[in-house]
This record gives C-alpha cells, sequence and structure tokens, in this order.
C-alpha cells in the first residue's frame, strides 16, 4: 500500500482523504451502468448513481491535484491524441450533431474516466480497490444476463431493453473484456477468490458464446491468445480453458455454427441460422467497401466519427 517510487518520474503524489473519496467516486460510477440495468429491470426505475458520482469524481479530479499524472504516461498522451483527432475531424463531419454525441460520450465515458483512475489510484491498495471495483461489475453483469438475458430474433443472448447491453455484439464485447478481470481475481490468494474468478470466468465464457458474436469470438481469441504468450501464468489459463470445453455442448449448434461461418460452408448451418448469418456477413462486406470508397473520396479529415 505504499506509494511507489518510479524511477522514470520519481516518487508518487501520497493519496489524501480526496484521493480516496475520489476513488470511491468512480468505482460508484463505473457501477452506474449495470445498477441502472439491475434496478430497470427488476423495480422499473434507475439507480442514477452517475448522476450523483459522475459530477462528484469531476470535481475532485480537478481538485486533488492530480489531475495531470494520466498524461506523464504514453497511454495518456495517446488518449488526449486520440481526443483531439476527433474534435478536429468534427469539424469536417457529414453529420455534425451525430459527430458531437458521439464524442460526447468519449470525453464523459473514456477520456474522463481513464484521468480519474490515473489521479486518485496512487497506491498498490487504490489499485487493488479499482480492479476489485470491476470484478463486481462483471458480477453484476453475470447476474443480468442469468435473470434478465433472453434470445433474439435470431436466438443470440441479449439483455432486452438494457441501456448498453441490449445488442449482443455489444454484450458480447462487453464480455471479453470483462474475462481480464476475471483472470485478475483467480490471481488472488484466497482459496475463495480463485473460486469466484474460476466461476465467472467460466459464465463469462458460456454467455459470451451463447451471444453468437463472430466479432466477439474473434476478440476472444484474441485476448486468450495474447495472455498465453505473454503471461507468467499460462498453467492457470489452460486450467480455466479445458472445463470451458463442456461449455460447448450447452451452447445450441446453430449459434456455435455461426460463430464458424466465416469460414464454413453455409450448408452446415440451420436454415435460420443461415439466412441470419449470410444477411448479416452481406451487411458487414457491403459496409467495407463503402469505406474504401468514404476513405478515397475523404482522404484528408474522413467523414466525421460516428458517421
Amino acid at each position: 500500500a505504499q506509494t511507489a517510487e518510479d524511477p522514470q518520474f520519481g516518487p508518487a503524489p501520497r493519496a489524501s482523504s480526496l484521493h480516496n473519496f475520489g476513488l470511491i467516486c468512480i468505482s460508484a460510477y463505473l457501477l452506474s451502468a449495470y445498477s441502472n440495468d439491475l434496478m430497470m429491470h427488476a423495480f422499473g426505475g434507475k439507480a442514477y448513481l452517475s448522476w450523483v458520482f459522475g459530477p462528484l469524481a469531476i470535481l475532485l479530479l480537478v481538485i486533488c491535484g492530480t489531475v495531470m499524472r494520466g498524461v506523464r504516461f504514453s497511454i495518456g498522451k495517446f488518449w488526449l491524441g486520440f481526443a483531439a483527432c476527433l474534435l478536429f475531424s468534427t469539424a469536417f463531419s457529414m453529420v455534425k450533431p451525430t459527430s458531437l454525441g458521439m464524442i460526447k460520450g468519449y470525453f464523459m465515458q473514456v477520456l474522463v474516466v481513464y484521468f480519474c483512475c490515473t489521479a486518485f489510484a496512487l497506491t498498490i491498495r487504490n489499485v487493488h480497490k479499482l480492479m476489485m471495483a470491476n470484478v463486481i461489475c462483471t458480477a453484476m453483469m453475470i447476474l443480468e444476463a442469468i435473470l434478465f438475458g433472453q434470445p433474439d430474433e435470431a436466438g443470440r443472448m441479449v439483455i432486452p431493453d438494457s441501456i448498453f447491453l441490449g445488442n449482443s455484439n455489444d454484450f458480447s464485447l462487453h464480455l471479453v473484456c470483462s474475462l481480464g478481470f476475471s483472470m485478475y481475481l483467480v490471481w488472488q490468494k484466497s482459496g475463495l477468490a480463485k473460486v469466484l474468478g474460476a466461476a465467472q470466468f467460466l459464465l463469462t465464457l458460456y454467455f459470451m458464446l451463447k451471444t453468437g458474436s463472430r466479432g466477439g469470438f474473434l476478440a476472444l481469441m484474441g485476448c486468450l491468445t495474447i495472455w498465453f504468450l505473454f503471461s507468467g501464468k499460462r498453467g492457470t489459463i489452460i486450467a480455466l480453458l479445458l472445463p470451458g470445453l463442456a461449455i460447448l455442448p450447452m451452447v445450441s449448434s446453430d449459434t456455435l455454427a455461426r460463430l464458424v461461418h466465416i469460414e464454413v460452408p453455409s450448408s452446415s448451418l440451420g436454415t435460420a441460422a443461415q439466412s441470419e448469418a449470410e444477411e448479416s456477413q452481406f451487411q458487414r462486406q457491403r459496409m467495407l467497401e463503402l469505406s474504401v470508397h468514404f476513405a478515397l473520396t475523404h482522404p484528408l479529415f474522413g467523414t466525421g466519427p460516428n458517421t
């Protein structure tokens, strides 16, 4: 829990009560999306945590004295550079209101969160608390899937009327990203934490497969490959993936076939799944053609974010 001294940047600033309260606020803000979903499905209303803790986190970020800490690292400079590109390209956007709405969400939901994390999490213990907040977020998302998850018209798992998880591809991406937090729980010293992390990992993998998202499936393969190549705990990953194979019979054959439809012939799919998958693939191929066309006709500034 000591403040760390970095050979490049020197000693880290000491955590104050403002930093500790800011860490609570940003953690509550991260939990707000899943809290709102659960409250909306269970009671028909929202928890409104983001309305309270979002502004509080921004206020504390401004006055805590470490607001620029995130810029000391290369990743912070890259985030700011990307933000500048978004603003610049929005000036030349084909649909400026759409682009402005997108970058507003980017600034509030991505950039501010990054700077809050780097400003408030000054010790190893703080970082651990922030990671555990994300572990709780993953648990809440799994709970949503268990209680309210349903197949859509194509038989793909979604959370109906969810703010962020109402689309199977979005849901799948959230699940793949959350696997890292489950792994963090598995790597704790506590035996209970290891068991809970393993259960969370396998449930996340199960629901990810049920979304039938091919993009999510490719992202999962990429994550597993990177983890296996660069992690020092390959044995843990293998130990988790072996029971993960037992999940496959629990997923419908149409959904599994859809996941590999990028390569396999369409005759191996059921009629309904084949039609939906082929239409989806055709739309993406058409979007690729359009993207190449727009890249050639708008080579300097693009068409604007979210257009």
